[in-house]
């Protein structure tokens, strides 16, 4: 030991490995062992070169794969290689580099999108309300002029009103969809502009997690043992290199390790998940399955008023623009063109932002389609398999009964009973315990 530590040596070259540091000291004895071996290496490869356990250095090397673009290879001898690009730690520094500008980006998004829905309620409260006094005021004047007071009839519209139905009607997507069907009044109208706009949201916003519990399910039922044949219709993508690092995320994820069968393809062992309960009571989860975008959840005949409103509203504040513009009296009040042109912007900018959704809807649904399409493709060639690919997974099949006898697990010991009562259990061969 120096200085009170545990230390053993790592190969020829002197690398260190702290124990007491764990994980960041392993993760570095792996990257300088595979920078020693250009190209590609296997885990005896680096096993020799750091004296690490053959099974943590297959999930460090996983995940080393899947941070830096890495994917699998299989030899004619059936050995199992991690390739590598140049300089592994590099490319893993860009890539997490990568994943944080991508996450400061949608946070970004996700900030604008929220402030304009917030000035979006604002403006339309504020919009509706100077609407009524103008349309007052004007009902008021041509009653004083033709000598009908009683033609100034009163709005419907009160600021504070409104004010408190924005506070109300604004909140997660979920929520505003499911009150926009039972509100009545004000509140029913402001929740129903925020659908018409901006959309009931993202309708795959729990994709990730249910994605996740898919994959685990499915491992579960398969006694820990998936081909890669039976992980495609739980991937997002099914092409490239993007398919290659989404199975290492599934192996980083779960602690699966990859094995090269008699037939040369390569399946991951997942040791923490074999021997479930569940593995023969639960069905096999077909595969995953991505919900299209809505345009706003509301009926046509809810949808109609809502787009004589917005249209309404841009009509308005253009005439009103217009007047101001053109009327040199009532346009030298800075304050009052400033306003009239601010929501005029903002009518037009509202009535646009609709369409622009169905445009981007449109093309986000194809991609959506093409997807499960493809997803589809791959579930229905495995439930009916060509003669190869039968033979491939028959292959798997067959190991999966070698892992994990086909008879009913036996209970031979229950925490719930003290010792004395374990032994005066009955006890069968073909049953174990009775429980």
């Amino acid at each position: 030991g120096v200085g009170g530590a545990d230390w053993r040596g790592i190969g020829g070259e002197g690398i260190l490995v702290r124990k007491s540091n764990g994980k960041a000291q392993i993760r570095k004895a792996v990257m300088a062992a595979v920078d020693q071996h250009p190209g590609a290496v296997s885990v005896a490869d680096v096993v020799a070169s750091t004296g690490l356990g053959a099974h943590e250095t297959a999930l460090v090397l996983n995940r080393l794969a899947w941070e830096t673009g890495g994917h699998l290879q299989v030899t004619e001898d059936g050995v199992v290689l991690y390739a590598f690009q140049c300089d592994s730690e590099a490319n893993a520094f860009a890539d997490q580099s990568t994943r944080m500008l991508r996450r400061a980006w949608s946070l970004t998004g996700n900030l604008l999108l929220t402030f304009f829905r917030c000035s979006f309620g604002l403006l339309l409260v504020l919009s509706l309300t100077f609407t009524q006094l103008l349309t007052g005021a004007g009902l008021s004047i041509l009653g004083a002029m033709t000598g009908t007071p009683g033609s100034s009839a009163s709005s419907p519209f009160n600021l504070f009103a409104l004010l408190g139905s924005l506070v109300r009607s604004y909140g997660s997507t979920a929520k505003a969809t499911k009150s926009a069907k039972s509100a009545t009044g004000m509140e029913r109208l402001l929740e129903s502009c925020f659908l018409f706009v901006f959309g009931p949201g993202d309708p795959n916003v729990t994709l990730a997690e249910v994605r996740w519990k898919l994959i685990a399910k499915k491992i579960s039922v398969s006694s820990g043992l998936l081909s890669e044949d039976e992980l495609e219709p739980f991937l997002m993508h099914l092409h490239g290199r993007q398919q290659a690092n989404e199975i290492l995320e599934i192996a980083v994820r779960f602690d699966g390790v990859p094995e090269c069968s008699e037939l040369g393809q390569i399946i991951f062992r997942f040791p923490a998940l074999q021997g479930s309960a569940m593995a023969r009571k639960e069905r096999h989860p077909v595969g995953l399955s991505e919900a299209t975008w809505q345009f706003s959840g509301l009926s046509l005949r809810a949808m109609i008023p809502i787009a004589g409103l917005i249209l309404g509203n841009l009509c308005f504040c253009s005439a009103l623009n217009w007047l101001v513009q053109f009327l040199p009296w009532f346009g030298s009040l800075q304050v009052i063109l400033w306003t009239v042109t601010l929501l005029w912007g903002y009518a037009a900018l509202i009535a646009v932002f609709p369409l622009c959704r169905i445009l981007l809807n449109y093309s986000r649904n194809i991609v959506i389609k093409n997807r499960n399409a493809a997803r589809l493709a791959v579930a229905q060639a495995i439930h009916n398999p060509s003669a190869e690919l039968s033979q491939r997974l028959q292959e798997v099949a067959e190991l999966r009964l070698a892992a994990v006898p086909t008879r009913e697990a036996k209970i031979i010991y229950d925490t719930e009973l003290s010792c004395l009562e374990q032994s005066e259990r009955p006890w069968t061969p073909e049953r174990g315990y009775a429980v």
